[in-house]
């Protein structure tokens, strides 16, 4: 920690957030001008075991996966071997099937198809027309039938998420959801390459991103006093 960090009052800050329940344990990084500030942590990484919340805890980033896919296709963008106009079904020819949920029940759904292609633009942007399923959703019982979660590969994923009802044409409004999963099967379309390859080659690796994945490395918890039980828990949050 900065020799001033300790008078500032953000661990005080961290520490009540912990102590109200409002996170179980917080690690936090400030540099400002390549100088590092705060580098602390506060609460517990593990509530079960009390484990402390240390700087170099592991910890599931979900969303922040959708920036780093973001950045792996604009490396394709700036390579000319994708555009922001192209339609998806370009690289994903399943998507051709998709339609616009309009009224009607899940029994009896009235669909149609949308006014116009989806881009890759959209899958940037949210603005495809997939949108997570939430309580109420319209399209939650497709969802909840086409099993997305249950997916063993993204390809199998983009299959199940296309099976589902758009909330709307592409290009209309910003709904927050799968469309970066379809980004990156494009990814893997346009270079054949798994999207664990491509993420590495292109963001993880120039950025020094080592211990960043889609699961945990066992070298990063044997012989630490993580039970089998934690130790596998976190290995499914990647």
């Amino acid at each position: 920690m900065h020799a001033n960090a300790a008078d500032a009052p953000l661990p005080a800050l961290l520490q009540r957030f912990v102590s109200e329940g409002r996170y179980a344990g917080v690690s936090v990084l400030a540099l400002r001008d390549g100088e590092t500030l705060h580098r602390l942590a506060a609460g517990s990484q593990d509530v079960e075991t009390q484990r402390p919340m240390t700087v170099d805890s592991i910890a599931r980033i979900y969303s922040i996966t959708k920036v780093l896919t973001s950045v792996a296709a604009l490396t394709f963008l700036e390579e000319g071997k994708i555009d922001l106009t192209d339609p998806v079904d370009a690289y994903l020819t399943e998507v051709r099937d998709c339609q616009v949920l309009t009224g009607g029940s899940p029994q009896a759904p009235e669909l149609r198809k949308p006014v116009r292609p989806m881009t890759l633009r959209d899958l940037f942007r949210h603005t495809a027309g997939i949108a997570y399923p939430g309580p109420g959703s319209p399209t939650e019982p497709f969802s909840a039938e086409a099993r997305v979660a249950e997916s063993v590969s993204l390809a199998d994923n983009v299959r199940r998420i296309v099976g589902v009802p758009l909330v709307r044409d592409p290009g209309v409004q910003f709904d927050y959801g799968y469309g970066t999963d379809l980004l990156a099967r494009v990814l893997e379309v346009v270079s054949g390459q798994p999207f664990e390859q491509v993420l590495n080659e292109r963001v993880l690796g120039p950025a020094g991103m080592a211990q960043t994945g889609f699961a945990v490395a066992e070298s990063a918890w044997i012989g630490s006093r993580w039970s089998t039980r934690a130790a596998d828990r976190a290995s499914r949050c990647g």
